[in-house]
């Protein structure tokens, strides 16, 4: 066995309850500043009226109050494998200022296909209108600035309390490993072959969180999918597959990047105990 998976391995030996249960929670903290991160990019400002600002292409379609759901997910469905189709979101009856309707849908295309995709849709007997919202450049949705806002706080305090409830954890890890580094001294190892595998604690708790992270992130995706009508209308970011893979890649780079930062709060703590041990 190498010196590097030895000495990982007395690491996580050493772990005892109080300093599991510190590292799981920053594990958790990591979680939390993944879904907060994700929230810029799957949480969306559904729209309430036909007359909603909006880009060249955008068609929204209110559905009658009598079509049954399967009708409405089987309609979501087909315009979502349309070619001519380059976002479509589904808007909840509760959201719109327009009681009698039992939804909407928000169809992006581009500005060729639009007239055609509007004639279809008016003449398919599912929605009481189809209106195409005031063309000027933007996004199809926005979050409003005070949200954005909360978000951006929200995620750096998430990563505040990761680095510190991280700090405190391995620091009890490394309190209970005084004996092993006396042990690896009499043995004449280099005080620096203990810090690699003390990075690779770190790396692997935020490997693993984003791991986690991305597969729950696509399971929503997957049901969103499955089940269009009931997503709630703020979150129509989890029904573009083309967002949910963004967001998973930034979220697995992030996490990596939070991993490594504990890994080295890690060995600076390490470092600052070999002086005394290594004396």
């Amino acid at each position: 066995m190498s010196v590097f998976f030895y000495v990982f391995r007395d690491i996580l030996g050493s772990l005892k309850p109080r300093g599991a249960l510190l590292l799981f929670a920053a594990g958790a903290l990591v979680f939390a500043v993944l879904g907060t991160f994700s929230a810029f990019f799957l949480l969306d400002v559904p729209p309430s009226t036909g007359a909603t600002s909006g880009i060249e292409g955008e068609l929204i379609a209110y559905f009658h109050a009598q079509v049954t759901t399967f009708e409405v997910e089987q309609i979501y469905l087909d315009l979502r494998d349309d070619e001519r189709v380059e976002q479509i979101a589904f808007v909840l009856p509760q959201d719109l200022t327009r009681p009698d309707s039992a939804g909407a849908l928000v169809v992006k295309s581009s500005e060729a296909s639009s007239d055609v995709l509007l004639s279809e849709l008016e003449g398919s007997g599912a929605f009481t209108r189809v209106v195409r919202t005031v063309t000027h450049g933007g996004n199809l949705t926005a979050l409003p600035v005070p949200t954005r806002t909360g978000l951006l706080v929200g995620l750096l305090v998430g990563i505040a309390l990761c680095l510190v409830v991280a700090r405190y954890g391995l620091r009890t890890v490394l309190a209970t490993f005084d004996g092993q580094l006396r042990i690896m001294q009499l043995s004449g190892t280099e005080e620096k072959t203990v810090f690699l595998p003390i990075l690779a604690v770190g790396l692997g708790c935020g490997l693993i969180t984003c791991l986690l992270f991305i597969a729950v992130l696509y399971a929503f995706h997957l049901a969103a999918v499955a089940n269009p009508g009931a997503t709630i209308a703020s979150a129509n970011g989890l029904l573009s597959a083309d967002r949910v893979r963004l967001v998973a890649v930034l979220s697995g780079l992030i996490g990596i990047a939070l991993g490594a930062l504990i890994g080295a709060l890690g060995v600076g703590l390490a470092a600052r105990r070999s002086a005394v041990v290594f004396r």
